[in-house]
């Protein structure tokens, strides 16, 4: 496979190069980093979530969708919105829990763990463009 050779000659040149070769990024590789952010996120979030019988925690989960991943809860438990946002419940409103826009778990799990899903997508990237034949070297702060 003939490398291709890219000449700079200024930043505009540059960040054309760039764009054009993320348009050669495969969708999977997208998905496939999507989903391992979504995975550390859930990861993080699981320790948070309050464990009765288990079934919330089992909810969490991540999945790779075409433009990334989605990190996500409550499937088939009609209270999980409840849980993670707020709000009242119960007959007449009589449970109410205190309302937190960003919710409870998986958004600061996402917060917290920022670092770590930086770096993991960082890693995907670098792979990706040192296949293509463009020297990369990694700067962690």
């Amino acid at each position: 496979m003939a490398k291709e050779v890219v000449v700079l000659k200024g930043l505009d040149e540059f960040q054309r190069s760039i764009r054009i070769l993320l348009t050669k990024i495969p969708n999977e590789v997208v998905q496939d980093a999507g989903a391992e952010a979504a995975e550390i996120t859930i990861r993080g979030a699981r320790p948070l979530v309050p464990i009765r019988t288990g079934r919330t925690v089992s909810t969490l989960s991540a999945q790779a969708t075409a433009t990334g991943g989605i990190a996500e809860g409550g499937e088939g438990i009609e209270w999980y919105g409840w849980l993670e946002f707020g709000g009242a419940s119960g007959r007449y409103g009589s449970n109410v829990r205190e309302r937190v826009i960003f919710g409870r778990y998986i958004y600061p799990s996402y917060e917290a763990n920022s670092s770590e899903i930086d770096r993991a997508s960082n890693e995907t990237l670098i792979a990706v463009f040192r296949r293509a034949g463009v020297e990369v070297t990694p700067s962690y702060d």
